[in-house]
């Protein structure tokens, strides 16, 4: 479900997203896969396109990610820097805070180039996830601020690439969507959500659980692009782990991982999932049966759902449906 069907000619190495309806391929793929991917980097939501840098004024072709700007900088072709990220960060945090935040002290790490520290949650996550290179010098102490996607209020810090953020309910530290957001603030309509893309039998489960919650005189459920992404690297993670439950590889449970996703609403969620039919006929009667199952697809508070199969592993076929409160 994650990945669209290709139109026409595609270029070596596309990847398209039916999330947001774009596609990435070239070197913005390679820098992609090689640095987080999904989670570190979000969806592409827009196309490679030539811009001017409000960094050095040169124009570079760039790339919108929900959590970056990849920008191609030739002057470095063939190095580890041909692919840099933009500093989303520092202008973001510039443009919200111009007279800045005050200085926060210790830490473990201090950085004369800025004057600022990195500690606790937040100094490990810079540490394990690409530290100066994929994340910049922090730009400010930690401090609480509202978030501009769900409406909470965390605890973040600001670095020249990206915005920490510390979620208490169990997520951890997860990056801002800095690309979205600014890209959104620039053009309101250049981030609207696309459709899911479900495939066939995924939209035969869609339709079946909406008809069976319809007899129990319940409200119909929308797709949802984030539980759609969660559902599906769970189902491709079950196979390429060998494993079968709800706690993924990475040790994280559903709520931690539809967070890791996007979708970190205060609402209720709940997951399903199953192996071994291809089918959503049998795969939905396997559901019915379980009380427990059965219970999730009747949630009364569930108003979005993510579908995915994903073909592989021991038992054939690997289903996970995804429930949450929220439509987004």
């Amino acid at each position: 479900a994650a990945l669209a069907g290709a139109t026409g000619a595609m270029q070596p190495g596309e990847r398209c997203f039916a999330e947001t309806g774009r596609c990435m391929s070239g070197l913005f793929a390679a820098y992609w896969d090689a640095n987080g991917g999904l989670a570190q980097q979000g969806f592409p939501i827009t196309d490679a396109v030539r811009e001017v840098s409000p960094t050095d004024g040169r124009t570079y072709l760039v790339q919108y990610f929900e959590r970056a700007r990849f920008e191609h900088h030739p002057e470095f072709a063939g190095t580890p820097h041909e692919v840099l990220l933009g500093l989303l960060g520092r202008e973001q945090f510039t443009a919200k805070y111009p007279a800045g935040r005050p200085a926060g002290g210790a830490g473990d790490a201090c950085f004369a180039e800025t004057g600022r520290c990195v500690r606790g949650p937040f100094f490990s996550y810079w540490e394990q996830q690409g530290g100066l290179a994929q994340q910049g010098f922090p730009i400010s102490d930690e401090f609480d601020e509202v978030n501009p996607t769900d409406g909470r209020t965390y605890r973040v810090q600001y670095f020249e690439r990206a915005r920490f953020e510390y979620h208490p309910d169990g997520a951890g530290v997860l990056l801002g969507l800095l690309g979205r957001e600014q890209l959104q603030a620039r053009s309101p309509q250049a981030t609207a959500p696309s459709a899911v893309a479900l495939d066939a039998e995924e939209r035969a489960m869609l339709d079946t659980i909406n008809r069976y919650r319809a007899e129990h005189g319940l409200g119909a459920l929308a797709p949802s692009p984030t539980l759609t992404a969660a559902a599906e690297w769970l189902s491709a993670d079950m196979i390429a782990n060998r494993y079968f439950s709800h706690t993924d590889s990475q040790g994280r449970d559903p709520f931690q991982r539809m967070c890791a996703f996007g979708y970190c609403y205060s609402t209720a969620k709940g997951e399903n999932i199953a192996a071994g039919h291809a089918g959503a006929a049998a795969t939905f009667a396997q559901w019915r049966e379980s009380a427990g199952h059965n219970a999730i697809m009747l949630g009364k508070d569930y108003t979005a759902i993510g579908i995915a199969r994903v073909q592989g592993g021991q038992y054939g076929w690997y289903w996970t449906a995804t429930f949450g409160g929220r439509r987004d």
